[in-house]
């Protein structure tokens, strides 16, 4: 495939991605706590993605014209620098971060035979590392949700199959209207979480409604037979995760229920909880992080 072709595919694919970042959203690849601050992003009454999707257009119309393309590609790069610059300053944005990627390759694809256009490139691909970095970071960091209703829920709960208090919590929760806008965080606490959670999660995915599967995790055994070691191993990296991610904010115990407007938790958490969690905490019997539930 020549260059030419090439730089016309990753234009195309640019200006299908700002279109449909400015619109509908891109669902999953908007991980990140800056994807939402640079949509609603303002400048010269037009959002960034308007921009980007001019520039694209643009870019591929001038591949017709490749000396004025590969001029063209390298000034895209260069006013991505700054943008990437105050990513990193401040907190990174995915979205951006992929139209980031679809720059740089039209610039790679333009040539860099000159030295200024290495050194363009170079500063380009510093920024976009450390940006990138920080994304990845900011990815890691979340808690993994086994369930949850879209992007935006109202509730928020961390659970292990073995705390009767999650139980109880979470089968009565399940019959309210609190289901159409939920998510769901399980964490490892007992031996036999992660046999209970994988059969959940392979519910879930096979089509049993949320109620009925999230019931089934409380009440009906895993089979061993059906859970391979790789999605064990899998399934308890990300109940760490969230575990990890709880102990970071300060909480010791399950259930923990976390809306827009309250958070559920055992006891009163340290100062610290609220900065992670941005809500007022109240007090229920749970299952500690230090002893099985049920001891």
């Amino acid at each position: 495939m020549e260059k030419r072709t090439i730089a016309q595919v990753l234009s195309l694919v640019g200006v299908g991605f700002c279109l449909l970042a400015s619109t509908v959203g891109t669902g999953p690849l908007c991980f990140t706590s800056g994807c939402e601050l640079y949509k609603n992003a303002i400048f010269l009454g037009l959002s960034f993605y308007h921009f980007g999707l001019v520039a694209f257009w643009v870019a591929f119309a001038l591949t017709f014209s490749w000396k004025w393309f590969t001029r063209f590609a390298l000034l895209f790069l260069a006013l991505d620098i700054p943008f990437l610059v105050v990513q990193v300053l401040t907190t990174p944005c995915s979205n951006c971060l992929i139209v980031a990627v679809l720059i740089g390759a039209l610039a790679i694809t333009a040539g860099y035979q000159h030295h200024w256009r290495k050194a363009v490139i170079a500063v380009w691909l510093l920024v976009f590392i450390n940006a990138g970095s920080m994304a990845l970071i900011q990815k890691v960091q979340q808690p993994w949700a086994i369930y949850e209703t879209g992007t935006d829920v109202e509730m928020k709960v961390f659970f292990s199959p073995s705390c009767q208090s999650c139980k109880e919590v979470l089968t009565q929760l399940v019959e309210t209207d609190a289901k159409e806008s939920i998510a769901l965080y399980p964490v490892g606490h007992n031996p036999g979480d992660v046999e209970q959670i994988c059969k959940l999660e392979n519910e879930l995915k096979s089509g049993v409604p949320m109620g009925k599967a999230v019931r089934n995790c409380f009440t009906e055994i895993a089979q061993q037979n059906d859970i391979g070691l790789i999605e064990k191993i899998e399934t308890e990296a990300q109940m760490f995760r969230n575990k990890a991610f709880l102990k970071k904010a300060g909480v010791n115990s399950i259930p923990l229920l976390q809306s827009k407007s309250f958070t559920v938790v055992e006891r009163k958490q340290p100062k610290d909880f609220d900065s992670l969690f941005g809500s007022e905490s109240k007090e229920m019997q749970g299952c500690s992080f230090d002893k099985p539930c049920g001891s």
